[in-house]
């Protein structure tokens, strides 16, 4: 059975944490980044735990270098990153709805929001 590879940045806490032990209750080969190595090592330590393949990557997503190094790394250690449909949903969802306006909108996310019956426009 194929897994599928799944990077999940700001694991370390929050919605990334519970994000990367569901994925990894599922199977999913992961690697997780933050910009605290003892918590992410351990953290990588609890997922292996539940059975799952998983790496830790220091990365600071506010910097360019550090996100494409840490998406050469996901793909050099497993061959490949799958996109997850929910995520990017999820976050298409809230930048088209809180950041912005409907006319900055790529025109195939807006298409995709109006179809899944969602507004883009920030709410009044």
């Amino acid at each position: 059975m194929d897994h599928p590879v799944v990077l999940i940045t700001g694991a370390l806490t929050g919605v990334g944490r519970a994000t990367a032990l569901a994925f990894a209750r599922e199977g999913a080969r992961l690697v997780i980044s933050g910009r605290r190595d003892d918590a992410g090592q351990a953290f990588v330590g609890e997922l292996r735990a539940l059975g799952a393949e998983a790496e830790y990557v220091h990365a600071d997503v506010r910097h360019e270098s550090d996100v494409s190094r840490l998406v050469d790394q996901v793909v050099e250690r497993f061959g490949r990153l799958d996109p997850i449909r929910e995520t990017d949903r999820c976050h298409r969802a809230a930048m088209g709805r809180r950041f912005l306006p409907k006319h900055q909108l790529p025109a195939q996310q807006e298409r995709d929001l109006e179809r899944e019956g969602r507004r883009s426009d920030p709410p009044r």
